[in-house]
């Protein structure tokens, strides 16, 4: 029977997609990425991390998931340079950890480009000096959720 195929599985996938999006993620210790792939996943989204090997083209929404820090990283902040208004119309940031200073650098560099940063989340995670904070699935399933309202209200 074809219809429990991955390949069909797939497609169903691809045309339950509600918007253009795409999730993009940069961080060192792991938690954007695994942020990234479970709110992707939920919204059969493309995912991939910062610099992102092609160009943004037609996307309602761009959910970047960073590792927090006092300043933001410097290949986010190109790729946030580079953004087009025309290409992307709405960013949403997920930043992961203790510190979220890089935020308000982010979402000020992208508004002034004209992309419309409307949606901030800050997860906390707790860390020690030598061991990094790990993401709780309480913390993905809130995260994938909080992206459901964004894309419903954009389909509003």
């Amino acid at each position: 029977m074809l219809c429990g195929t991955k390949q069909n599985q797939n497609w169903r996938m691809l045309f339950m997609a509600k918007i253009k999006m795409t999730v993009l993620y940069k961080g060192k210790a792991g938690n954007a990425s695994e942020m990234a792939e479970a709110v992707g996943r939920s919204q059969q989204a493309k995912i991939d991390q910062i610099p992102p090997a092609y160009n943004m083209e037609n996307q309602k929404l761009v959910v970047v998931c960073v590792e927090g820090g006092k300043k933001a990283d410097s290949d986010v902040m190109k790729f946030i340079s580079n953004l087009n208004p025309s290409r992307v119309k709405n960013m949403a940031i997920i930043c992961i950890g203790a510190e979220f200073g890089c935020v308000d650098e982010m979402k000020a560099s992208a508004e002034k480009l004209g992309v419309v940063v409307g949606n901030i989340k800050q997860v906390e995670i707790k860390g020690g000096l030598f061991k990094k904070g790990k993401l709780e699935d309480a913390q993905k399933t809130e995260c994938v959720d909080w992206v459901a309202k964004i894309v419903d209200s954009l389909l509003a």
